[in-house]
């Protein structure tokens, strides 16, 4: 993704863990799966974040299938989610609009 209002910030587990903000929208590319995720960020621990998923995009069109999930956001794993299996955590990228 390249837009030039949003920022990718997932480089290390410290800005990932600064960064993310309860009540703040963020945007998970999953490019092995072709999936984009839109979050808002619902609680935030010491190390990690819950994220309650808006929508998401799968191959293009939209799913909503799994709209109104959480999943856990790992500063520790900064650069990877599980997300569609609890046995692989698949590389991502994290954005979120320039303030």
């Amino acid at each position: 993704m390249d837009f030039p209002n949003l920022i990718h910030f997932n480089i290390n587990k410290e800005i990932s863990s600064c960064l993310i903000l309860p009540g703040q929208n963020y945007i998970f590319e999953l490019p092995e799966s072709k999936t984009i995720i839109y979050a808002r960020c619902g609680f935030k621990a010491v190390r990690a974040a819950d994220m309650k998923i808006l929508y998401c995009i799968e191959d293009g069109k939209k799913n909503d299938n799994y709209n109104d999930h959480w999943f856990a956001f790992e500063y520790e794993n900064y650069d990877s989610i599980y997300f569609t299996s609890y046995k692989k955590a698949e590389y991502c990228k994290i954005y979120r609009f320039r303030l």
